[in-house]
């Protein structure tokens, strides 16, 4: 699933093949995958702009033009786009922008959990998609004691689960969530509440900096992420204990083995003896 990594690596492959372009045309293949506007609201408030800029929010796109409209877009599980010079549909195609190059921009979808929608630029914050996002994690108003308060809110829930509500770091997903816990030492059965200021430091510090070298080496490719340019992600060879149940710990050694357990249902790894 694209996690902030993947979506940025996504931006940044994407934007230059984007941005400062007209969009002629609007196809959309599965009018299901449209929130919070019509079908036909969406083409009209994009049609004949030019796109001005494209940012990231959390696990968003957000493309904007020149006509005050803002289109949101989530790439769900396995979201992909793909700039072709022909509209001939494939499967899971969800939506087409035509640009004015005779180019067009695809989004196309295996599992059908994208979403877009559309906004008011200067209202895009408000939207249902990103109203309740929290912090970025370079977000320097994110300090530890933020961070703690925020973490204060969360009783009788560990402390994985809270990394994965995107209400407290936006973007933050399950693949991350295992590599900090491990990298802070913390486990992730721990109640989030119990963390401390120095903790909430360590936790915020770890974050930051796996999660930038994710996006300079272009995310994770575990099964089928794919950026703008068609390229894998390199930060699979980086991952300590993702998908690594059974395994040694790569800190403590060989006698201690990774270990998998569920929690809010999903999947979560970690070493017991050295994630306190």
């Amino acid at each position: 699933m694209p996690e902030l990594p993947e979506v940025e690596q996504v931006r940044r492959t994407l934007a230059p093949k984007l941005v400062g372009q007209t969009v002629s045309s609007v196809r959309i293949f599965y009018p299901e995958r449209v929130f919070e506007v019509t079908p036909v609201e969406f083409r009209r408030g994009i049609v004949d702009s030019r796109v001005k800029k494209l940012s990231r929010r959390g696990k968003y796109l957000l493309m904007q033009t020149d006509r005050q409209y803002t289109a949101l877009i989530g790439l769900g599980m396995t979201g992909r786009f793909i700039v072709e010079p022909s509209l001939e549909p494939l499967d899971y195609l969800i939506v087409a922008f035509g640009l004015k190059r005779n180019r067009m921009v695809k989004l196309y979808d295996m599992r059908r959990f994208s979403r877009i929608s559309l906004a008011e630029t200067g209202k895009v914050g408000q939207h249902p998609f990103l109203a309740r996002l929290g912090h970025e994690f370079d977000d320097k108003r994110l300090t530890p004691s933020v961070l703690r308060k925020e973490l204060q809110r969360f009783r009788r829930r560990n402390i994985k689960s809270v990394l994965l509500d995107q209400g407290v770091i936006a973007g933050l997903g399950n693949i991350y969530a295992n590599e900090v816990l491990f990298a802070a030492k913390l486990n992730p059965e721990r109640e989030a509440h119990t963390l401390n200021v120095n903790e909430c430091s360590v936790l915020l510090g770890t974050t930051r900096r796996i999660l930038r070298k994710a996006i300079e080496m272009g995310g994770t490719t575990v099964r089928n992420f794919r950026d703008a340019d068609g390229r894998d992600g390199r930060y699979a060879s980086e991952l300590k204990v993702y998908l690594r149940e059974g395994q040694p710990c790569p800190r403590c050694g060989k006698k201690n083995e990774i270990r998998r357990i569920v929690l809010g249902g999903r999947s979560t790894f970690y070493c017991p003896r050295c994630q306190k």
